[in-house]
C-alpha cells in the first residue's frame, strides 16, 4: 500500500456541534487559532491573512438532528438548529515550526470555549515531514529493546513495584531481587514514586542497580528498570549529569555500552560508537548545561567522557580479537581522554 505522502500545512479534523451558521464556526475557529481574534485589529493586514491565516480546507454538514446540546452552554440557542459538521482547519508551519507544545495551542488551545459551539471534538491530526525529522521517534524502538533485555521469540514480561510508594530503598531493592529472581525482564517505578524523603531518588537507584548488577554478573541477565525522575527540569539535568560523578552509575553506564556493543556484535552486526559531534550538535550544548546545572567542572568531565569513550573501544576491540581499530577520519570523536 502505497503511503500519502506527508501534507506541507499542518492539518486537523474536528467534529463541530452548533446552533449557528457551521461555515462561520469554522472561519472563527480558525480565525481565533492564527492571525485573527474576536475584533478586528489593526495590524492584520490582507498580506499577513494570506501568510499566516489557518484556513478551512473542507466542511461536511451531517443532515442527522441534534435532540440536546452535548454540553451546556450560556448561549441563548435554538435547539431545531443543532447541527453537526466535519470540518478540516490547515495552518502553515511557518507560524509554529515543529514544535509539538505550539502545536498543541495550535490545534487544541481555547477552540473548546468559543461561545457558538455547544461540543467539538478534535479527530485527527496530519503533520508535515518537519515533524517527524524534529522528533525522530525512541532511541532504541522495539528491536533495541529486545537486544537489550535479551529477550527474543516471546512477550517482554514487566512489572510495576508495588505498593507504589511506602518502600524505601532497601525495601524497594529487596522486592527488585525478588522480582529478578522470578525472571522478570523490565521493572519501573510507579507514577507516585518520585523523590520523597521516604524513598529519595538518588539512594533508591543506587539500592536497586545493586541488586540488579549482582544479578547480571551471577545470571548474565540485565533487567531492565525504568526509573520515574519526574521533578524540575535542573533536578531532571542533574540526575542525568551525575552519571558523570557517581562512580556506581559511571560504571553502570560504561558497562551498558559494552553490553550493547557486545550483543551487536554477537548478531552479526557493526557496532557504532560515537561522541559529541562538535560545537554544531545540538547535544553538545545539553551535555554542557547538565555540567552546568549539576555544579561539575567541565574540563573534567569531558574528560571523563573521553577516557569512558576509550574504555568502550577498547573493551569492543578486545572482544572482536581484533588489535586495534580504526576511526574514520569522518567519524565524530571525543576532544579528550585516549582512544588507544
Amino acid at each position: 500500500m502505497t503511503m500519502a505522502a506527508p501534507p506541507i500545512r499542518i492539518e486537523a479534523d474536528y467534529l463541530l456541534e452548533t446552533a449557528s451558521d457551521p461555515r462561520r464556526v469554522a472561519e472563527t475557529m480558525a480565525g481565533e487559532q492564527s492571525s485573527g481574534t474576536f475584533v478586528p485589529v489593526p495590524g492584520e493586514t490582507p498580506e499577513l491573512k494570506e501568510r499566516s491565516a489557518a484556513r478551512v480546507e473542507r466542511l461536511e454538514v451531517f443532515d442527522a438532528p441534534v435532540d440536546a446540546p452535548s454540553l451546556p452552554t450560556t448561549a441563548a440557542i435554538d435547539p431545531a438548529r443543532l447541527r453537526r459538521a466535519r470540518v478540516t482547519l490547515s495552518w502553515p508551519i511557518e507560524n509554529l515550526g515543529p514544535s509539538l507544545p505550539n502545536l498543541l495551542a495550535t490545534v487544541a488551545g481555547n477552540l473548546f470555549e468559543l461561545r457558538p459551539l455547544t461540543g467539538l471534538r478534535l479527530l485527527d491530526i496530519r503533520l508535515p515531514q518537519a515533524f517527524a525529522d524534529a522528533y525522530p521517534g525512541p532511541r532504541f524502538g522495539i528491536d533495541g529493546t529486545r537486544r537489550l533485555a535479551g529477550v527474543e521469540g516471546r512477550p517482554i514480561i514487566g512489572t510495576i513495584i508495588k505498593p507504589s510508594v511506602g518502600f524505601g530503598p532497601q525495601e524497594t531493592a529487596a522486592l527488585v531481587r525478588t522480582l529478578c529472581e522470578g525472571g522478570i525482564d523490565f521493572i519501573k517505578d510507579d507514577e507516585l514514586q518520585a523523590d520523597g524523603p521516604h524513598c529519595p531518588f538518588e539512594d533508591r537507584a543506587r539500592a536497586v542497580m545493586r541488586v540488579v548488577d549482582d544479578h547480571a554478573d551471577r545470571t548474565g541477565k540485565k533487567v531492565m528498570v525504568a526509573f520515574n525522575l519526574t521533578g524540575e527540569i535542573d533536578q531532571m539535568r542533574r540526575r542525568d549529569a551525575r552519571r558523570l560523578v557517581d562512580d556506581e552509575a559511571w560504571e553502570r553506564e560504561i558497562g551498558r555500552a559494552v553490553a550493547e556493543a557486545r550483543a551487536t556484535l554477537g548478531a552479526g552486526r557493526d557496532p557504532l560508537v560515537y561522541s559529541l559531534a562538535g560545537p554544531d550538535d545540538p547535544a553538545v550544548a545539553a551535555q554542557r548545561e547538565a555540567v552546568r546545572m549539576a555544579g561539575l567542572d567541565p574540563v573534567a568531565a569531558s574528560e571523563r567522557l573521553g577516557a569512558g569513550l576509550g574504555r568502550i573501544l577498547r573493551a569492543i576491540v578486545g572482544n572482536a580479537g581484533l588489535t586495534r581499530a580504526a576511526i574514520p577520519r569522518a567519524m565524530p570523536r571525543c576532544s579528550s581522554g585516549s582512544t588507544r
